[in-house]
């Protein structure tokens, strides 16, 4: 889920923050800082988490945080306030998605890692796909499209839930 919001907010970003009135030139920016932070996040926090095994505590509060930000970012258009929004939301949203992938690697056989983990990018970017869209419709006003954001959000959360608290040994 957190690779499709990402999609879909980095489509969309510059129609629903210019229906907040801000520029178009400072949507393009604000996504660099939370790509940037994502970079660092998906260099640090994997080897990390995994050294720790708790990739599902930080997938819970990656998409708590997810949630958060879209939160933040309705109820309040302050460039600043949605830079660090932005730069939070980056560093663990987008660190996920290699944690998952790691994730996906330990729990599976050799023989069953590489359809696995083709299962997880494919839901992945169908995910963003159908949310591009859907984000698409509810684009005006922008508060629907980033509801439908937190919503997912929320989603993602309660089905990182479900995931087991440590790997599994094979």
């Amino acid at each position: 889920m957190g690779l499709g919001v990402f999609d879909a907010l980095s489509t969309w970003i510059e129609p629903i923050f210019e229906q907040y009135g801000i520029a178009g030139t400072t949507s393009g920016p604000l996504m660099a800082l939370m790509i940037l932070s994502g970079i660092a996040g998906s260099i640090f926090m994997p080897s990390l988490v995994a050294k720790k095994d708790t990739r599902r505590a930080f997938i819970i509060i990656a998409v708590v945080l997810n949630a958060l930000t879209f939160s933040a970012i309705i109820f309040w258009q302050w460039i600043p306030w949605i830079a660090f929004w932005l730069i939070a939301d980056g560093f663990f949203l987008l660190a996920g998605f290699p944690i998952i992938m790691d994730w996906t690697e330990k729990r599976f056989r050799a023989s069953q890692q590489g359809t696995a983990i083709g299962f997880v990018m494919l839901t992945s970017h169908a995910g963003g796909i159908i949310l591009i869209y859907l984000v698409k419709v509810l684009l005006s006003p922008p508060s629907l499209a980033l509801g439908l954001l937190v919503f997912i959000s929320i989603l993602g959360m309660l089905l990182a839930i479900q995931l087991p608290k440590r790997t599994r040994k094979r």
